[in-house]
């Protein structure tokens, strides 16, 4: 039985007059003696095939376990930085602001000098 057969048996149940339409219309092998869909056999599954989905589930749960935990540590890399960044711009703030006063206070400096070198001239 061929993996289309196969997913077409597994889909019967649900569908029936779908696959029913497209099992009579695929060719068949002489092996095969079902006339229709609903006495054909059901696929069956190997037990390495069990194995697999079973391993696979275990990996998953395991993935679904550790999510939370990495999550909750990206969210406090996240607000650490954010916190990081928040400091850093006030800083910037601060410095840009002394920066100005100091500008200020340089122009002012100079102003006054000019005004001396004025009077005493």
């Amino acid at each position: 039985m061929n993996k289309l057969n196969q997913a077409l048996c597994l889909l019967s149940p649900f569908m029936p007059f779908i696959t029913e339409e497209l099992w009579q219309r695929l060719p068949r092998r002489e092996s095969e003696t079902a006339l229709s869909i609903c006495v054909s056999p059901y696929p069956e599954v190997e037990k390495e095939q069990i194995r697999k989905i079973v391993n696979c589930q275990e990996q998953n749960s395991y993935v679904l376990k550790a999510t939370p935990e990495v999550k909750s540590k990206n969210e406090d890399k996240k607000t650490r930085l954010q916190s990081e960044l928040a400091d850093a711009t006030a800083t910037i703030v601060v410095l840009n602001k002394l920066s100005l006063r100091a500008k200020i206070r340089s122009i002012a400096l100079k102003a006054t000098q000019k005004t001396m070198n004025l009077h005493f001239m």
